[in-house]
């Protein structure tokens, strides 16, 4: 019996490591891959470790929420390049961690994360549903931060401050289009063939 993917071939819009997950699921369905990164991600500059490492010691947080895996990368390869690692962990376990899915918490849990919560749906939507299910005199007025990305989406921070929560953002790094190179070039005489 052949699979449906047989003879197929898909392009994973990811960087090489982060589509292999993607890319096993295709092989395994007798389909072709090929990784085809449209986003770089751009952290920041070193300055925002002992920044970050700041405000978490001023403002307390109750929560600090990571939204994604290269979140947490980013945060800890930039701890690693200025010495701060030790610090990073002690800040980020003086609150409660929650990860947005599976793949967030385990990117946690390698650098010495406890992670308390995370939602049944992995997304904002389920991160939403887990606050908003908590008795309310009980989060009204706790404080939460986000390390995210710069151009990440409002949705979360609205939703949760109609919560009566206190939302911070903390921006680590941009995403900017990735540019053209052999694979996409390769990519584009892919399809010229239809294939």
């Amino acid at each position: 019996m052949t699979s449906s993917l047989t003879g197929k071939l898909l392009a994973i819009t990811r960087k090489g490591a982060d589509a292999q997950e993607f890319s096993r699921l295709v092989i395994s369905e007798g389909g072709e891959s090929i990784s085809l990164p449209t986003i770089d991600i751009v952290p920041k500059g070193l300055e925002v470790i002992p920044e970050f490492i700041s405000i978490m010691r001023e403002k307390k947080y109750d929560y600090c929420m990571f939204m994604s895996s290269q979140a947490v990368d980013v945060l800890f390869d930039l701890a690693l390049k200025v010495n701060k690692v030790e610090e990073i962990i002690l800040a980020l376990n003086s609150s409660i961690i929650v990860a947005i899915g599976p793949k967030t918490k385990s990117s946690l849990i390698s650098h010495g994360i406890a992670v308390k919560m995370m939602p049944g749906e992995y997304s904002s939507q389920g991160i939403v549903c887990l606050f908003s299910k908590m008795d309310k005199g009980f989060i009204k007025g706790k404080k939460i931060i986000i390390p995210r990305s710069e151009k990440a989406k409002e949705f979360i921070r609205k939703a949760l401050s109609c919560l009566d929560m206190t939302v911070d953002e903390f921006f680590l790094y941009d995403v900017k289009t990735s540019g053209t190179n052999t694979v996409w070039e390769d990519f584009v005489a892919l399809l010229k063939q239809k294939r």
